[in-house]
């Protein structure tokens, strides 16, 4: 027969055996206790360190219906003192899944002991809305509904669907409240900002140390005025816990919160960094993406979405990386180690991209946006540099490369880390993307151009300009859409030139192609990029076509004017002899 425990005590579970349905394996002298009117309810350990806030077990509740169908409760030993002394109950908690058809509430009250559940007081309900673990705090005094004789805690869920409970602790009320809500930030591979809400401390404390370490003797920093701080001096590719506790005068100081466990980023990697997922611990699944070494895999919280390393469906090797989306609201990424130089606005990234599915049941193109992030296992913040259109099919085919540089892409130069993020393009319900053969990589000295555009348009002239990181002289050629460059044709050849040049001689209304290549190498030509030039004016009174002396050579260039820039007021069309001919799409 179990005695009445005395404070402070913790459950952590990790000392009871994982069970099921229906052998629920409550903790030593913890109860666990159902009434069940024939619908589905139940409650057991569970050995999962995924599912788990600390160690490898936690407390699962399942209920299908909202009480009084179905009541269920995990209830503690009796506390020693507890109808002398004011004591709290902490725990940590989170949900399976979140959403408006989830309805997580935890009730926490008292009962006057094991198969009681009638006597149930209420102190507290909290809201349980996180797929990842909260931290609750519930003081069992009288100010808050406590009746001053129970002695035991009961944890009862109110609402449906699935809890999970790890970590409970019940202990006096501290004289000195502690903080609470100790969250890490904007984590590199050397330092971490944390930030806490304050107790009644008007100063704080706080210690760190590698994961599991003990406290005492992990480096301390004492009397803190603001609740935060930023911890450096970090090693890359480490966890560690850090605590708080507050100060509330001489002697009088909280017990510790904490820990709340971080991992620091992978030191910077040098270029060229390839990743081919050959090297991944085998196939992931949707709770265990095995991201290769210094990757990370995010997602947005709580979406029906996944990415993982796969093995089937066509990899370039033994592994490739597959994403997973149900709808355009699903914000999944595979993220990169920090880049040793990105900021410098020389690398660039190529990879292998392909939708795989090309049946009707699925989207009819895949789309993956690529873009920088500050934070090494986030894209909130991120910026999208641009957007590729892979392969439709089940084969890798091309390369697909997108530039980091300073002076013409969307890059700002401050971001280390490079993301991919596959983007939902279709109204089919879900979609697919796979991505294989990544390379992180200097821009070559010798390239093509990229980023062309067009600027200061006339009706005779237009100013080309491109993006280039090494280039000092280039050619352009230019002439009519449509025109095939390099055969001596109708198009024209300006040499060592440079972005912003002036394409002159131009037709007016008229549509134009050009190219450019650097002069290290003037085979590899960018382009065509297509533009058109203005009109001298728009039309008004009686013009001559047919010759050329006429105003117009042809019927085609008098309509194209006409239907191109308009009329101020009647216009009459001379023709002249010979045969002309109105094309067919003037006429839909």
């Amino acid at each position: 027969e179990c005695t009445a425990f005395a404070v402070p005590f913790t459950e952590n579970f990790d000392g009871t055996p994982s069970r099921n349905t229906t052998n629920p394996s409550a903790p030593n002298c913890w109860e666990y206790e159902r009434t069940s009117n024939g619908s589905t309810a139940y409650g057991y350990t569970v050995n999962s360190t995924t599912y788990a806030n600390s160690g490898t077990n936690s407390w699962y509740m399942y209920q299908f219906t909202i009480p009084p169908v179905d009541t269920q409760a995990l209830i503690s030993p009796e506390v020693s003192g507890m109808d002398v002394t004011d004591k709290h109950v902490q725990f940590w908690a989170r949900t399976s899944f979140t959403g408006t058809s989830y309805t997580e509430h935890l009730i926490v009250g008292t009962v006057a002991g094991p198969g009681q559940l009638n006597t149930l007081d209420i102190i507290d309900t909290v809201d349980i809305r996180s797929t990842t673990y909260q931290f609750f705090d519930v003081y069992l005094t009288a100010a808050n509904g406590y009746n001053g004789t129970h002695k035991y805690v009961a944890l009862v869920p109110l609402g449906r669907y699935y809890f999970r409970i790890d970590d409970i602790t019940i202990a006096d009320v501290p004289a000195c409240v502690p903080s609470t809500g100790l969250t890490v930030s904007n984590i590199s591979s050397s330092s971490a900002d944390v930030d806490w809400t304050p107790g009644d401390g008007g100063k704080f404390d706080i210690e760190y140390g590698p994961t599991g370490f003990i406290q005492g003797t992990g480096p301390v920093i004492t009397g803190l005025v603001d609740s935060s701080y930023a911890i450096t001096g970090l090693i890359g590719n480490t966890c560690y816990d850090v605590y708080v506790r507050d100060s509330c005068g001489v002697n009088s100081k909280s017990p510790w919160f904490g820990p709340i466990t971080f991992c620091t980023a992978c030191d910077p990697a040098n270029t060229p960094l390839l990743e081919d997922f050959e090297n991944v611990a085998g196939s992931g699944n949707t709770t265990t993406p095995n991201e290769p070494d210094c990757w990370s895999y995010w997602k947005n919280p709580g979406g029906t979405y996944y990415g993982y390393s796969y093995s089937a469906l066509g990899p370039n090797g033994s592994y490739h990386w597959r994403f997973y989306q149900f709808n355009d609201l699903d914000t999944i990424a595979l993220i990169s180690p920090a880049i040793n130089g990105l900021s410098n606005g020389t690398k660039q990234i190529r990879f292998k991209n392909k939708s795989y599915y090309t049946s009707t049941s699925y989207p009819d193109g895949i789309a993956m946006e690529v873009g920088t992030t500050p934070n090494y296992n986030s894209v909130r913040g991120g910026t999208a540099v641009d957007t590729i259109y892979g392969d439709y099919g089940q084969a890798y085919v091309n390369d697909f490369t997108v530039r980091f540089d300073t002076n013409g892409s969307a890059y700002n130069g401050s971001d280390q880390y490079i993301y991919m993020r596959p983007l939902f393009q279709s109204s089919k319900w879900y979609a697919y993307n796979f991505v294989d053969d990544i390379n992180i990589e200097d821009m070559p000295l010798c390239s093509a151009p990229w980023n062309q555009s067009i600027s200061n348009v006339t009706s005779s002239s237009a100013e080309a300009s491109w993006s280039t990181v090494y280039g000092t002289a280039f050619q352009v050629e230019y002439g009519p859409t449509g025109f095939i460059p390099g055969t001596g044709g109708n198009g024209t050849i300006m040499s060592n030139v440079t972005p912003g040049v002036t394409m002159t001689g131009l037709s007016p209304n008229t549509y134009y192609d050009y190219y450019v290549a650097d002069n290290c190498d003037s085979s590899m030509q960018t382009g065509p990029f297509t533009f058109k030039t203005l009109c001298v004016g728009q039309l008004s009174g009686a013009y001559t076509v047919g010759t050329p002396t006429s105003d117009f050579e042809t019927l085609d260039s008098a309509l194209a004017v006409l239907t191109g820039c308009g009329i101020t007021s009647a216009v009459t069309f001379n023709l002249q002899g010979g045969n002309h001919i109105i094309p067919a799409q003037m006429f839909g």
